[in-house]
């Protein structure tokens, strides 16, 4: 890295902030534009009254390490280690609600309706409030789920495609239709912490848990009509538009609430992977590591050193297209 590089360089704002209901942006040199956005989303949360996981606190509790619950490493290691390498990162962290059990305020909403919020209040939110850079406007995106939060990710780019589709049809649609161009275009790589894409444990164990299931929940069951076509929609455009995707999945089983089972297992988690690792770690502790050495965190950073130099030698083109079902 030249000296004038290495002198622009500074501690990053890594004081949390709100940007709207879905959005937290944790990490971020707020004075220049970025190199690259990299959005993380959280998974199922348990919300039990004798549990008390709670799915508001979730994108930041979600990413706690392991050694220290206080340090949020999305925040503390991720954006100031990528900046002293060079690269002025943004990251962001998602909020939804991932309830698996249904409450008078919580976990109604099925995939389609996060998937539409997550769409306002990522690809198409105001570009002032997001000190005049769009999410993904000139350089590269990678989405990172945890569990369902994979799931998730691939809807909310299927239904960013589908939107593309039909604004494409609307001779008015102008910037609109530009912005989730650019978006789509942009997104250059997905990195999986233990997503069960053909189904999960842990759903099966529910229906013996006191509470009605929310809809999100049927995406984690074995032999899911919805995850499949999710499967195969997310594979197809994944295809045609060369995004790359990695796997880090469970070696231990989890326990909880006498629960003792892999929960998700390496075929389920493999599926439609570019590369793949495991990690001596259980479903919850997957994506909290307890140090920098540890392979879910120099996983993750070696897969965005991948997409940074990938990104550096890519040659503009066309926008990719996918069929989806109505």
């Amino acid at each position: 890295m030249s000296s004038d590089r290495r002198a622009e360089i500074m501690v990053p704002n890594n004081q949390e902030e709100k940007i709207n209901d879905s959005l937290y942006e944790l990490s971020a040199r707020r004075d220049q534009e970025p190199d690259i956005d990299i959005i993380f989303f959280h998974g199922l949360q348990v919300n039990l009254p004798f549990v008390g996981t709670k799915h508001s606190d979730a994108y930041k509790s979600s990413w706690a390490c392991m050694s220290d619950p206080s340090v949020c490493w999305l925040q503390q290691w991720l954006g100031p280690d990528l900046l002293q390498e060079g690269t002025r990162a943004r990251v962001f962290s998602i909020s939804y609600d991932s309830s698996a059990f249904q409450t008078s305020t919580s976990g109604r909403a099925d995939l389609h309706l996060i998937s539409e919020n997550l769409m306002n209040d990522i690809v198409f939110f105001r570009r002032s409030r997001l000190r005049g850079y769009r999410i993904g406007e000139n350089w590269p995106v990678v989405l990172v789920g945890h569990s369902l939060g994979g799931l998730v990710l691939k809807h909310f780019v299927i239904e960013a495609q589908k939107r593309k589709d039909w604004l494409q049809r609307d001779p008015s649609a102008g910037a609109n239709l530009q912005t989730v161009t650019d978006f789509l275009s942009n997104i250059r790589g997905v990195f999986y912490y233990s997503t069960p894409h053909n189904g999960a444990a842990l759903a099966e164990l529910m229906q013996f848990w006191p509470g009605k299931t929310s809809p999100v929940v049927q995406f984690l069951r074995v032999l899911s009509k919805d995850s499949a076509r999710l499967n195969s929609d997310f594979s197809t455009w994944r295809r045609l538009a060369a995004v790359q995707a990695w796997t880090l999945f469970e070696q231990n089983k989890t326990s909880f609430l006498g629960f003792h089972k892999l929960v998700v297992k390496e075929g389920s988690a493999r599926y439609d992977s570019d590369n793949v690792r495991s990690a001596a770690a259980d479903h919850f502790s997957i994506c909290k590591p307890k140090f920098k050495r540890d392979v879910q965190y120099e996983w993750l950073v070696q897969f965005l050193e991948v997409i940074l130099a990938s990104w550096a030698t890519r040659k503009s083109g066309p926008a990719h297209d996918v069929r989806t079902h109505d």
